[in-house]
């Protein structure tokens, strides 16, 4: 019988950048002159916001912006003040070949930003931060699907495909009006975050709504100056085209803020509020293609073309609430003014029916000192905590951000008792690694030697051993040692003995 083969095309996602981009910050920063001269700083921070993230070419963009905030007393009357600097980037890197639809990952990280005094009206910043980025490009690639003829056998197994993969992305803006009670006379600083909510696919569209957490801390005028805190819940909205997708999907979606603009209305107690955010939206459908991992023939010396391919695995959506708790020393400190933070370096291991998450919270704490003099702490805490799933590997990938969305605290004198709500928006995923044949060939010219072969051969297999393996050797079927043997599974599951049968 002629040998006839069937090819199909696949989707894959191919690896064509997994890296970091670093970005430095070297500048000498005069205060405009409405703002107070500086006594001492209290606290430095730096946090780099990714508003674009695309392909040209061969080649990753990557456009952001870098927020420095600098909280310090000022010369002449030792109040609490702050001062916000943005400094755009943009970085390029070579990827592997053009890729004109590509899946970005990424997350970022301020690695350190130190600021010198030069005097009352003059810093000198130096700092710097990185991007960790993935990309993957979607790619078709020629498999083998089925063979018959010749004396051809296969083995043959599943792939989950890349194309259950779909990704995009939105900038876009959001504005809001507020008052504060009691009413503000100075915004000091604050702190903005958004979370995904309500996830809904309808067909090439992704709609989402979620929520952007705003965090400030400002004076009011009374006379002591007292200084309050307020958390204010904005709701947003977005529609996201996603060509390709459908109710069929499962969905994913993070909020990334990169821009805050907060300032009081003169002669109102009105607060304007500015919003620059970015929408990540991800899609998956779980897909499993046949494929054929290894072939031969029993008649004839062949060929066989094989190619390793990796495919991600989703085993889980993260969209979850947790709770932290935790206990923090202080020492010398007589009032706790504000406490907030973020959530930084979480990592998962796979455990027998579920993921161990590890990370830390970084809590800034605005206090009192013993000497009645304020201070700024910021005390990194060790927090884990743990999540089901019913489809496990050995080394998870975890691509997710926690955004805390609400922050209790108490203080007795010594010991700060806080209660940290994080909301968690990402995926895990496992990297599977697959040989798959690409294509078959046989040599008619070199036919197997078959005349003197028994019937039957005895053969004792140890648990473990594969019937392929074992019908390659022998140059038989698998189905027929199976039909033999009386054998459900391919796969030995103890020592016993095998009768092996001949196939023409």
């Amino acid at each position: 019988m002629e040998l006839n083969l069937s090819h199909e095309n696949i989707r894959i996602n191919e690896s064509v950048y997994d890296g970091t981009l670093e970005q430095s910050i070297e500048q000498d920063y005069s205060l405009p002159d409405y703002y107070p001269g500086i006594f001492k700083v209290l606290k430095t921070t730096i946090t780099p916001c990714v508003y674009n993230c695309r392909t040209s070419g061969d080649k990753l963009v990557v456009d952001g912006v870098i927020f420095v905030d600098i909280l310090y007393l000022g010369e002449e009357n030792n109040q609490l003040h702050s001062i916000q600097q943005k400094y755009p980037f943009s970085k390029t890197a070579d990827i592997k070949g053009e890729c004109n639809t590509p899946i970005i990952c990424y997350s970022t990280s301020g690695d350190y930003i130190n600021c010198r005094v030069i005097n009352p009206r003059r810093v000198d910043l130096r700092g710097a931060i990185t991007i960790q980025i993935k990309v993957y490009c979607p790619k078709e690639e020629m498999v083998l699907s089925d063979a018959e003829g010749n004396g051809i056998q296969l083995n043959r197994g599943s792939i989950h495909t890349g194309s259950s993969h779909l990704w995009g992305t939105k900038q876009f803006s959001a504005e809001e009006q507020f008052t504060l009670e009691p009413p503000a006379e100075e915004i000091i600083s604050y702190y903005a975050s958004a979370v995904a909510g309500e996830c809904k696919l309808i067909a090439n569209k992704m709609v989402t709504k979620g929520d952007i957490i705003l965090h400030v801390i400002y004076r009011i005028s009374d006379e002591n100056q007292q200084l309050q805190t307020a958390t204010k819940t904005i709701p947003i909205s977005q529609i996201l085209d996603l060509p390709g997708v459908d109710e069929d999907y499962s969905c994913n979606v993070c909020y990334f803020v990169t821009g805050v603009d907060l300032h009081k209305e003169e002669d109102s107690n009105m607060i304007n509020a500015q919003f620059d955010l970015t929408l990540c939206g991800d899609a998956y459908i779980q897909k499993d293609i046949a494929c054929v991992t290894d072939a031969f023939s029993t008649l004839y010396e062949s060929q066989t073309d094989t190619k390793e391919i990796a495919t991600d695995r989703l085993i889980r959506i993260l969209d979850d609430s947790m709770v932290s708790k935790q206990q923090v020393e202080l020492q010398n400190i007589q009032q706790v003014i504000d406490v907030w933070g973020k959530v930084r370096n979480l990592s998962a291991k796979s455990m027998e029916d579920h993921l161990d998450f590890t990370g830390e919270l970084e809590a800034d704490i605005l206090a009192v000192d013993s000497e009645n003099n304020p201070v700024f702490l910021t005390k990194e805490i060790p927090i884990e905590f743990q999540l089901s799933s019913d489809q496990l590997c050995e080394n998870p990938i975890v691509q997710t951000k926690g955004d805390i969305v609400n922050m209790e605290y108490s203080f007795n004198g010594t010991i700060l008792d806080l209660e940290a709500e994080i909301k968690l928006c990402g995926t895990v995923s496992c990297r599977d690694w697959i040989r798959i044949v690409t294509d078959f060939s046989i040599d008619e010219t070199a036919p197997k030697e078959t005349k003197n072969r028994p019937a039957l051969t005895i053969y004792y297999a140890d648990g473990g051993e594969s019937l392929w393996d074992i019908a390659r050797h022998y140059n038989t079927s698998m189905d027929a040692i199976m039909e033999e043997n009386v054998m459900e599974r391919p796969i030995i599951e103890e020592r016993r003995m095998m009768l092996i049968p001949i196939v023409e």
